[in-house]
């Protein structure tokens, strides 16, 4: 089966996840059983086509620019959403803020390897809320992105989830929600213990092989054919469990409902920020097609724009998840300046300060590769320091160790994640 086939069958099965905040306001998520205060206080592929890619990316390169800008001129900015009512819970804020800026990163697993998706929410109003979603590919395959509005109302009542996405599809599936479960789903989890769900996706034809497992075929929505897969999910433990996920470079256990049923013919399994406002998918199984799906990690601005400082000053080191780059290269994405500007600024507030920028990957790949890899990832941000940044050359240095140093099991989707990382470290 080619790549091509391979990454469009992970997207429309996928089930993410969990944009944190892109489908709601945060309120009531809970991190390793803390308040939300205490939380916004603590975080204030094979070896010969290594699938080795960066988090939290967002389209910069040339030609994720040029498919950019073709979605934004032919994406209307008529998309309208029906009026809906918030609660006054619904306005305050959660500790995942819905902002502008909010990126949420998503890990595929497929039988060829590992993938990233990133979502960005754009804009948001008291309606709905926009996202730009990218799945990163591999060097000459055009990447997938698309801008998605969801609309609010949909995200208080649907029972429908959609989270595939091609290039040239519309902004809008009306009825649908996405990367998250509706309030009423969520509702009748949490209080009947079991809820009525249907998992859809256009029908792009031999794209993919669903044919003996979709609930029925042949459903018209929005002027195309449709697949579906219908049930009932029940929830699997009384109590919550713990999903990890890395909030602004911090590894954090999220509270889920965990929950699972057969939709179709086929199992499939799905862990739910226990957030009556923002019900997200954090993770997704479909063992049937050895696919699974999780957060992974996820970024969005605080005040704390220090946490870099401080933890070089007291631990000497400090670990980076926040610096992206291009599939398989050593190419920095525009999304990284927040963080390589904390970098500067920090150097600049201790100028007796020489650091050592380490490269780290996961073990997917050759290890030949992915040492030379993390190498020159490690020398591209000294190169845009010094170029950007104006920090002098001899403050810098630079090592590559590829996957020899994994801060995680590499045997999971959320530990490879953490693995692919840039540290640093003062000398």
């Amino acid at each position: 089966m080619s790549l091509q086939r391979v990454f469009g069958i992970a997207l429309a099965a996928v089930m993410f996840l969990g944009v944190l905040g892109s489908a709601g306001v945060f309120l009531a998520f809970r991190l390793n059983g803390r308040s939300a205060g205490a939380v916004q206080a603590s975080t204030a592929k094979s070896a010969q086509a290594p699938l080795d890619t960066p988090a939290e990316s967002v389209p910069t390169s040339e030609s994720a620019e040029s498919l950019t800008a073709h979605v934004s001129e032919t994406s209307p900015e008529h998309v309208h959403c029906p009026a809906v009512s918030l609660t006054s819970d619904a306005t305050q804020q959660g500790v995942i803020p819905l902002h502008t800026g909010l990126t949420i990163v998503d890990a595929w697993h497929v039988p060829s390897g590992d993938f990233e998706m990133t979502e960005r929410v754009k804009t948001t109003t008291a309606d709905s809320v926009r996202l730009f979603l990218l799945g990163d590919v591999p060097a000459g395959m055009e990447p997938n992105a698309v801008y998605r509005t969801i609309c609010r109302e949909e995200l208080q009542s649907s029972h429908l989830l959609y989270t595939g996405f091609r290039n040239g599809d519309p902004e809008m599936y009306p009825g649908t929600t996405l990367f998250s479960l509706s309030a009423a789903v969520f509702e009748d989890l949490k209080t009947k213990g079991r809820a009525s769900l249907t998992y859809t996706q256009p029908d792009y034809g031999s794209a993919y092989e669903v044919e003996a497992t979709a609930s029925r075929r042949g459903v018209t929505h929005d002027r195309r054919e449709w697949d579906e897969w219908s049930g009932e999910v029940a929830r699997v433990e009384a109590d919550d469990v713990q999903v990890p996920v890395i909030v602004n470079d911090r590894r954090v256990n999220v509270a889920a409902i965990h929950a699972k049923g057969t939709l179709g013919n086929e199992p499939m399994e799905f862990w739910v920020a226990d957030d009556p406002l923002n019900p997200v998918m954090l993770r997704f199984a479909h063992p049937a097609h050895n696919f699974y799906i999780q957060v992974v990690k996820l970024s969005f601005p605080t005040d704390q724009s220090t946490r870099i400082e401080q933890s070089l000053k007291t631990e000497g080191s400090a670990e980076i998840h926040g610096i992206n780059f291009d599939f398989a290269s050593d190419q920095i994405r525009a999304d990284s300046e927040p963080v390589l500007k904390e970098i500067a600024d920090a150097l600049k507030a201790h100028s007796e300060w020489t650091l050592r920028v380490e490269g780290h990957t996961d073990n997917i790949g050759a290890d030949e590769f992915n040492l030379d890899l993390s190498k020159r990832r490690a020398e591209a941000v000294k190169q845009d320091l010094v170029t950007h940044y104006e920090i002098s050359p001899s403050r810098l240095s630079t090592a590559g160790f590829g996957a020899s140093r994994p801060k995680e099991s590499n045997d999971t989707l959320e530990g490879r994640a953490r693995n692919r990382r840039v540290e640093l470290v003062r000398q």
